[in-house]
């Protein structure tokens, strides 16, 4: 997983990926405390195929969120 920071100005387009040849990445911007719910959707309901560290990850964040005492 990697994380990249950038800084727009209100109203500033995304920058433009540069994909090695055979790279199929979409980016898709999901507020985090949503992001276990849309990899589950996109994998169940679309069949696409989630890293298992993103998806774990995603997971442990979601029962952080949901299994507080």
């Amino acid at each position: 997983m990697a994380t990249v920071e950038v800084n727009l100005k209100e109203g500033e387009a995304l920058p433009e990926q540069h994909l090695d040849e055979g790279e199929n990445i979409e980016r898709i911007i999901v507020p985090l405390s949503e992001l276990y719910h849309k990899l589950k959707a996109l994998s169940e309901e679309k069949g696409t195929v989630v890293d298992a560290r993103l998806f774990h990850w995603a997971l442990g964040l979601h029962w952080s969120q949901h299994l507080k005492a």
